[in-house]
């Protein structure tokens, strides 16, 4: 959810926690380093140096995880991104790797220079446009289109479902290994 500020959303967070229980919560453009809790969860952060940006994945305390800052190749800007990996002792190869991401808007990912293996979820406010999620098309939303076809990733958004309806686009995206 590219919230653009956590700053006046903390009950509308608490709300969808508390009514949805989801196992993970991934928050783009944060804006701050206001603190978000929840009694039922862990919040992990990576904020941006200076205004704007920033990343929150909110995971459930009941479930086993790590952690980790990770680095995103773009072409220009730095790309916030956490990773978490939801672990299953019983059988390590069912443990699912979730990124959360934040790019800028005129940065990209370098797509030729970022792989993702085994079970991943990438998601995020990736300021590029596509129609296969809901948008109108630009040249980095194609590349990334281009990469998640490559790396064997789907498409998770609804389509048609609009993710910032003030300009009626799509930023936000959502990609998951199929397999």
């Amino acid at each position: 959810w590219n919230c653009r500020s956590i700053s006046n959303k903390g009950p509308d967070i608490h709300r969808l926690l508390d009514k949805y229980n989801p196992d993970l919560l991934c928050l783009q453009e944060t804006h701050s380093a206001d603190q978000l809790s929840h009694h039922d969860y862990y919040t992990h952060r990576e904020d941006r140096d200076g205004r704007g940006g920033g990343v929150i994945t909110v995971v459930k305390k009941s479930l086993s995880h790590s952690h980790d800052v990770i680095d995103i190749p773009s072409n220009n800007s730095r790309i916030e991104a956490l990773q978490v990996v939801l672990s299953d002792a019983v059988d390590p190869s069912r443990s699912i790797k979730v990124i959360n991401a934040y790019a800028p808007p005129g940065t990209h990912i370098k797509t030729d220079e970022l792989s993702l293996n085994g079970k991943t979820v990438l998601a995020g406010d990736f300021n590029c446009h596509n129609p296969v999620w809901s948008s109108k098309s630009d040249r980095a939303g194609a590349k990334l289109l281009d990469w998640s076809i490559a790396q064997d990733m789907a498409v998770a958004n609804t389509p048609g479902c609009v993710t910032r309806p003030v300009t009626n686009t799509s930023p936000d995206v959502i990609f998951y290994h199929s397999s």
